[in-house]
C-alpha cells in the first residue's frame, strides 16, 4: 500500500525583514528604580553579629539596616537628607 499523502499545505517561512532591528533582550531601559548593589567583604564572626543584629531590630533585610544607617549618619553630619526611596 502506498502512504497517504497530506491534505493540509506546508507552512513557508518568511524571511526576516534586511536590516530590522535584533530582538531586545533584558529589561527595559528608562526611568524608575535602579537597584544598586554593594558588597562588603565581612568575617564569619561579623555575619553572625550581624544576623543576631538583625534579629533584635526585628528587621530581615541587611540593606535595610544600612539604608537607615546611612541616614541617620548624613543627618547627624549635617547632611541634607536622602529623597524617599
Amino acid at each position: 500500500m502506498r502512504p497517504q499523502a497530506s491534505t493540509t499545505m506546508p507552512t513557508k517561512r518568511t524571511p526576516k525583514a534586511v536590516g530590522s532591528a535584533p530582538a531586545r533582550r533584558g529589561r527595559p531601559k528608562g526611568a524608575g528604580r535602579i537597584a544598586a548593589r554593594y558588597s562588603i567583604v565581612t568575617t564569619a564572626e561579623y555575619r553572625t553579629w550581624m544576623s543576631e543584629f538583625l534579629g533584635f531590630l526585628g528587621e530581615s533585610q541587611v540593606s535595610d539596616v544600612f539604608r537607615d544607617a546611612v541616614r541617620a549618619h548624613a543627618m547627624t553630619k549635617g547632611f541634607r537628607t536622602p529623597p524617599a526611596k
